[in-house]
């Protein structure tokens, strides 16, 4: 029986298994389910990563998901993401 991709359990040998919650997903156009972009623990680094996702890939449909539970969608922001100001990016020395 294999898992939905929301419902990822992370085992290690020391620890017990842990399973992450909130999950950061892109969708294409008709609703298909396109790749996973990351899974955390917490809602406000969720809340965090999914603002900078959304800054970052912007012409991409990213969807914060609990669950099945949609939180977040890139095409539709919420009023807290105005909060969560992505991290500015410093180009490198080359």
């Amino acid at each position: 029986m294999t898992r939905p991709p929301w419902r990822v359990i992370y085992e290690k040998p020391d620890r017990p298994a842990v399973e992450m919650r909130y999950s950061l997903d892109v969708y294409e156009a008709r609703g298909n389910w396109v790749e996973k972009l990351g899974e955390l623990n917490d809602l406000d680094p969720a809340r965090a990563a999914f603002a900078a996702l959304c800054a970052k890939y912007p012409a991409k449909r990213i969807f914060l998901r609990h669950g099945a539970h949609v939180l977040g969608r890139s095409d539709e922001p919420p009023e807290w993401r105005t909060a969560y100001r992505p991290i500015p990016v410093v180009k490198e020395n080359p």
